[in-house]
C-alpha cells in the first residue's frame, strides 16, 4: 500500500512538472541562451518546493538532483545576475498571458491594483534600497507592530473576474532612483500599461480598474 501511494505521488509530481514546463515555454523562448532556459526550468520548481525565493534553498529542493546543490545555486545566480538580458523580456510573455485570459471569457475585465511594500530588513547597500512601512510580521512571527524598514515599494495588478487569475502589470520601484517622481505617478503608469496590455480584449474596450489599499483588503471599483 505504501509503495502504491508513493508511486501515485510520483506520477502526480511528474504531471505537475510537465504542466509547469509547458507554462515556462514562452519565458524560456525569449532568453538569448539555451543555458539560461535550462536554469529557469530548474529554478522555478525549486522555488515552489522550497516555499522560498532564496536561490540557495531552491537549489537544494530542485527536482533535478544530478549535480550538487552548490553547482545548481551557481547556475541560478548566473541566471539572475547576467547582463545578457533584463527582467523586461519576461514581461512580454507575462502580459501576453494576461491578455489571453482576459479574452478567453466574455464580460468587462476587472483589474485590482495592489500597492505593496516588500521588506528587506537586513539590506544596507542594495541598489535603490528604500525605507518602507511594513505592518505584517516577518517570517514565522505572529505579532509585531508596524515599523519602518529597508525595502522596496511595488505595484501588482491582477485580473479578478476570470476563472483563471492573471497579472497584467507588476513593477518594483525605488524612492531613491532619479526616475522616481511620486507614487501617484507610478499608479498612473500602471493604469496606462494595463490599458495597453488589454487594449485588444474582445470583452471590453477598457478594463475596469480598482485598487487594494495598503492597510485593508478593500477593493473599490472606479
Amino acid at each position: 500500500m505504501i509503495i502504491e501511494v508513493f508511486g501515485l505521488f510520483k506520477d502526480i509530481s511528474q504531471g505537475m512538472l510537465r504542466a509547469l514546463d509547458e507554462y515556462l515555454d514562452p519565458y524560456v523562448a525569449v532568453l538569448p541562451d539555451a543555458r539560461f532556459g535550462a536554469s529557469l526550468r530548474r529554478l522555478v520548481p525549486g522555488w515552489l518546493a522550497a516555499h522560498s525565493p532564496h536561490l540557495s534553498r531552491a537549489a537544494a529542493q530542485t527536482p533535478d538532483q544530478r549535480t550538487t546543490a552548490w553547482a545548481r545555486a551557481k547556475r541560478f545566480y548566473r541566471l539572475v545576475s547576467t547582463r545578457a538580458f533584463t527582467y523586461r523580456v519576461w514581461l512580454r510573455p507575462l502580459y501576453a498571458d494576461a491578455r489571453g485570459v482576459a479574452q478567453a471569457e466574455k464580460g468587462r475585465v476587472v483589474v485590482a491594483l495592489d500597492p505593496v511594500n516588500l521588506g528587506n530588513p537586513y539590506a544596507r547597500a542594495l541598489e535603490g534600497i528604500s525605507r518602507v512601512r511594513k505592518s505584517t510580521p516577518p517570517g514565522s512571527l505572529t505579532d509585531r507592530p508596524a515599523r519602518i524598514t529597508p525595502g522596496y515599494p511595488a505595484i501588482r495588478a491582477q485580473i479578478v473576474n476570470r476563472s483563471q487569475p492573471a497579472i497584467p502589470y507588476v513593477r518594483l520601484f525605488s524612492y531613491q532612483t532619479e526616475d522616481f517622481v511620486s507614487e501617484n505617478l507610478e499608479l498612473i503608469r500602471a493604469m496606462r500599461t494595463i490599458r495597453a496590455v488589454l487594449r485588444d480584449s474582445r470583452s471590453a474596450s477598457w478594463p475596469m480598474l480598482g485598487w487594494m489599499t495598503r492597510s485593508s483588503s478593500a477593493m473599490p471599483i472606479v
